[in-house]
This record gives C-alpha cells, structure tokens and sequence, in this order.
C-alpha cells in the first residue's frame, strides 16, 4: 500500500468531523499489506487531476495493477482511466456484496 494513501487515510480519520485518528491506527496495524514509497509524479499522460498530490496515489494504484480504486473524490472518479475502475463504496457494494451491478 502506498505511503500516501496511508497518510491520506490517517489525516482523513484526524478531521474534527470524524476524530478517529486511533481507531484508523488500529485498523492498519490489523491489515496485511506491504508498504512501499510512493515516488514523486506531477503528471500522468492525459490525465486531468486538480490536486498534484493525487498524481502519485494514482500512479501506485496504476503501477500495482489494482483492479478497482474506491473513492469519493470526483477527480478519480471523473479522471478517464480505464483502469484501475474507479468506483464510489455504494457501486462496489451494490454490485459485489448486493449482487445488483
């Protein structure tokens, strides 16, 4: 797993709203997934993305080869690419725990 989406997902879990910055500790230390540094990208060929520091998570989720990339963020999802398949959590769930995709 990218280092930054593990940055991303602790900074997220700190938002006052959520407050879970523990708890998002926690659940990482019980994942099994292997860490790696995410090199620095600022572009990727015909892709539009507003916040740069995307670019790398994107990148990572390319280079690995990741069949579906779960997100809220409408820059992913409205980016173009083919793959990974950009997908928010309720069309992951409605078409694989729901069966309805």
């Amino acid at each position: 797993m990218s280092d930054l989406v593990v940055e991303e997902f602790i900074a997220v879990a700190g938002y006052e709203k959520f407050g879970k910055v523990s708890e998002a500790k926690e659940f990482l230390k019980k994942l099994s997934f292997t860490a790696y540094a995410t090199p620095k990208v600022t572009r990727i060929k015909s892709v539009t993305i507003r916040d740069d520091s995307d670019y790398g998570i994107l990148f990572s989720a390319i280079k690995s080869k990741v069949d579906i990339f779960l997100t809220r963020d409408k820059d992913f999802l409205e980016c173009g690419v083919g793959r990974p398949r950009m997908m928010t959590l309720n069309e992951f769930e409605a078409e694989f725990i729901l069966g309805k995709g």
